[in-house]
């Protein structure tokens, strides 16, 4: 069973995990590591709507706590990826798309 809750003693359990009172916000959090953010990273979400991602832009999303880039390449073909370069720490979300990679100042390199 996915969850259950206990109305006798006001605790809660999903995916294993317990919680004492239901208003201890275990619910709302989705930051990494809490109870509601294991439970939906669990399986796939939406995130964007696809009509909303042109091709060629880069665009920064915070789901959940956590910083990603999405864009769409040239093949029309959409991507996830980090929110920064992992070498220079740059933001690619403010870089430029050439065919299905992502190109920035600093490097001009792929990404």
């Amino acid at each position: 069973m996915f969850g259950s809750a206990h109305k006798a003693t006001g605790s809660a359990c999903i995916l294993g995990h317990c919680v004492d009172t239901l208003d201890d916000f275990a619910f709302a959090k989705t930051g990494l590591g809490t109870l509601a953010g294991r439970c939906l990273r669990s399986s796939w979400q939406p995130v964007y709507r696809a009509q909303d991602l042109a091709t060629g832009r880069a665009v920064p999303l915070t789901i959940m706590g956590e910083c990603f880039t999405l864009y769409r390449g040239e093949s029309g073909t959409p991507h996830a990826v980090a929110f920064r370069c992992a070498h220079r720490g740059t933001q690619l979300s403010t870089g430029w798309v050439e065919e299905d990679c992502i190109r920035f100042l600093y490097q001009a390199r792929q990404s």
